[in-house]
């Protein structure tokens, strides 16, 4: 893996991880990337999934 693909794929894994965390999801969704194709079809439609609000601190309760 050269410097290239490593300053890549960094930033699109922590965008991952942190869609998934946005969504209600755990970090150990990642994982699911290493199944070859149903593991990305996984990861596509938990990251599309609407976001939870309901673990955020800067809530207003009007």
């Amino acid at each position: 893996m050269n410097l290239i693909q490593l300053a890549i794929i960094t930033p699109n894994v922590a965008l991952l991880m942190r869609r998934l965390k946005d969504g209600g999801h755990s970090y150990g969704h990642i994982f699911w990337v290493f199944l070859p194709v149903i593991g990305w079809l996984i990861i596509v439609i938990l990251a599309c999934m609407p976001t939870d609000d309901s673990g955020h601190v800067n809530q207003n309760n009007d």
